[in-house]
């Protein structure tokens, strides 16, 4: 009995404490509903949004519903927000019973639930201007909808929401309705349509009283969300606006800070494209004296990770003629030598850039040189050089543990010629694909070879991952296989593997290889420097 009594007094304590809450959410509703009734034309989506989701908190699907048809039912100036509120509200539930993988439910309403949908979006579509947000918005849903279902036509409707989307960027006031849709396309496979409708947001934010510091404030506020194409936007738009206003200095400045966020060396967001945007717009307005030894490294790096070699080289030339005691001087040397060797497949450029570092002070840079100059003369078949280059690689790296993993080759490629083997397959293949002339077609643009993480420490977990265009054999894909070679740190990976996760015991420049191979031959090659810090 006791133990009863505690049961039924906690229930009633239990209800009790929920009563209030029960009652203030009952409360906010009516005021939300009260404030539509008397919103003007602009608040009144924030004020339906504020009260679908008090609805949608509590998982109150029906009573939301009934709550939008009994709001366009007292005023039908309300109808085609209403009908979209309800028919999101609906979509939510129906989203609801297929994540928590509900099947009965879902598939006894399912069906009923998108034509109610279909049928709200349609009429607020119907009853609204091109200026309204519900036009938009229910536009949306519906190409959301018809896509997930692949039930009507999808591209469509995808299409009139993009054309609605145009005119409500010529005529509409809030152009939220417009972000709002755009962050949705970059959610989805339709980013470039994302980046168009930014920049119409962007255009109109620009053209607004908004300060230079508001600007810049809001362009950090979207990087840091990590909405990269509506930052880089506002970005342009801001540099646009000052540069007409400010010192050279200042414009350099802004510019050099801008470069860095999305640079190679960025903790965060990145692109690195639009970081050498900003470099070369720096480079335009301050020539090369705007830069400083590590700015001109740090883009001739961030071209390197775009694969732009060519231009990295031109970029690291640049550096080591305006600063030849610059402390970068070993890995600019050793980066030329490697996209002269397999980038650019030029074998005489590589050995004399590599015999300048090799001969330098005794570093990874160095006895990385080594290592390099002697597989390439053991692929030219001057086995006696190649020899003497990994012997002098063996005693200058001597017992050091940092070095193990390129004496662990060397010794590897010195067994080879004393046996009179062939290099190993995998590596053979590669450099026979960078320096054959038969095979001066590969151009490296039929690979997308990408690293997660251009800064790892030694330890630090990373992914290789390849996308190879290699076309269509016949009416099927082409059956391709992966040939990874050169410096893989702790993974061996099968030639099935297009992408694998590895990690690297120490420190230094690491050149991972890959050619990829069809039944009708070699694609491609590409090639990666992982620089482990």
């Amino acid at each position: 009995m006791k133990k009863s009594a505690i049961l039924i007094t906690s229930f009633f304590v239990c209800a009790l404490c929920l009563a209030p809450c029960a009652l203030y959410a009952a409360n906010k509703i009516e005021v939300l509903k009260k404030q539509i009734a008397n919103d003007d034309p602009h608040r009144v989506y924030v004020s339906f949004n504020d009260l679908a989701g008090e609805f949608l908190k509590e998982n109150k699907y029906d009573e939301c519903v009934s709550c939008m048809i009994g709001l366009k039912e007292k005023n039908k100036d309300l109808e085609a927000p209403a009908d979209y509120y309800s028919a999101y509200c609906r979509y939510q539930q129906l989203k609801a019973a297929e994540q928590l993988q509900d099947w009965n439910e879902y598939f006894n309403k399912g069906a009923a639930w998108r034509q109610e949908i279909t049928a709200a979006l349609q009429n607020a579509i119907a009853k609204s201007q091109v200026t309204d947000p519900a036009n938009i918005y229910s536009r949306l849903l519906l190409w959301k909808l018809t896509k997930e279902t692949q039930e009507g036509d999808p591209e469509a409707e995808f299409n009139g929401l993009m054309d609605a989307c145009r005119q409500f960027a010529k005529h509409g006031s809030d152009m939220t309705a417009i972000k709002n849709v755009a962050d949705q396309l970059q959610l989805s496979d339709r980013k470039p349509d994302a980046r168009e409708l930014y920049k119409i947001y962007v255009a109109r934010l620009a053209n607004t009283q908004m300060s230079e510091y508001d600007l810049k404030a809001a362009a950090d506020g979207f990087y840091q969300e990590g909405n990269v194409d509506l930052a880089e936007a506002v970005y342009e738009n801001y540099i646009e606006k000052i540069s007409k206003n400010i010192s050279k200095e200042r414009l350099l400045a802004e510019l050099k800070e801008i470069a860095m966020k999305f640079s190679v060396q960025s903790p965060n967001a990145k692109d690195l494209f639009f970081a050498e945007k900003m470099f070369k717009k720096m480079e335009e307005v301050g020539g090369w004296e705007a830069f400083d030894e590590k700015s001109i490294y740090l883009r001739a790096w961030n071209l390197e990770k775009a694969k732009d070699y060519p231009r990295a080289k031109e970029v690291y030339l640049v550096l080591l003629n305006r600063f030849p005691k610059t402390a970068y001087a070993s890995a600019a040397n050793y980066k030329i030598s490697v996209i002269d060797a397999y980038a650019l497949g030029d074998l005489k450029q590589a050995k004399d850039a590599l015999e300048k570092t090799s001969q330098g002070q005794t570093d990874i840079y160095s006895i990385s040189s080594l290592y390099h100059l002697g597989l390439l003369n053991q692929w030219e078949g001057n086995f006696e050089q190649a020899q003497n280059y990994y012997n002098k690689l063996l005693e200058n790296a001597k017992e050091a543990k940092e070095y193990q993993e390129i004496v662990k080759f060397s010794q590897d490629r010195l067994a080879e010629i004393k046996n009179k083997k062939l290099i190993e397959y995998n590596l053979k293949l590669f450099l026979d694909a960078c320096f054959k002339p038969e095979n001066k077609n590969l151009t490296m643009n039929k690979i997308n070879l990408q690293v997660n993480n251009f800064l790892p420490k030694p330890a630090d977990k990373l992914s290789l991952n390849a996308t190879a265009y290699a076309g269509q054999t016949g009416c099927m894909d082409a059956q391709l296989q992966y040939y990874w070679s050169g410096s893989l740190g702790s993974a061996i990976p099968t030639v099935e593997q297009f992408s694998f996760e590895t990690d690297y015991p120490s420190k230094g420049p690491k050149v991972a290889n890959l050619v990829v191979v069809s039944p009708s031959g070699v694609v491609d090659r590409s090639f990666e420097i992982i620089d482990v810090n």
